[in-house]
């Protein structure tokens, strides 16, 4: 089998989520434990994700992205993005006049900030409990 890059989107098929089905039944026969090893779990997900109707979007750790395509990624206005990228939370690196984020950056502050963000609601919700509120 040869990998090409892709570079346009791809749209999927009834019959390529029928296969990432099959993907995913022939993997977990063969992990009849259940477990899924480390370095599958990212592949594993983007199978599970296709198989079940969903968007996917995939990119490489070494993708870059420009400052206007990462905060659409995050959902965020670009000066907001860009206090990110000056105080490092973000990786980024100039080339010429233009500044590169890096991808794999980008997605590690997305998954700490999910966490923390789920870590705050789970505190608001216990502290309304208390109170009899929920």
């Amino acid at each position: 089998m040869v990998l090409t890059e892709v570079t346009t989107p791809l749209f999927m098929t009834e019959n390529d989520q029928a296969l990432a089905q099959s993907v995913m039944e022939t993997f977990c026969r063969l992990h009849t434990d259940g477990s899924v090893p480390d370095d599958a779990k990212n592949f594993v997900g983007v199978v599970k994700a296709i198989a079940n109707g969903q968007t996917v979007t995939a990119f490489t750790c070494r993708t870059e992205l420009t400052i206007e395509q990462a905060a659409e990624v995050l959902g965020l206005p670009e000066s907001d993005l860009v206090e990110l990228l000056d105080s490092g939370e973000i990786e980024s690196r100039r080339d010429g006049d233009r500044c590169m984020v890096n991808v794999g950056s980008l997605f590690e502050y997305d998954r700490e900030t999910t966490r923390l963000q789920n870590e705050a609601l789970d505190e608001l919700t216990q502290q309304a409990q208390e109170m009899g509120l929920y």
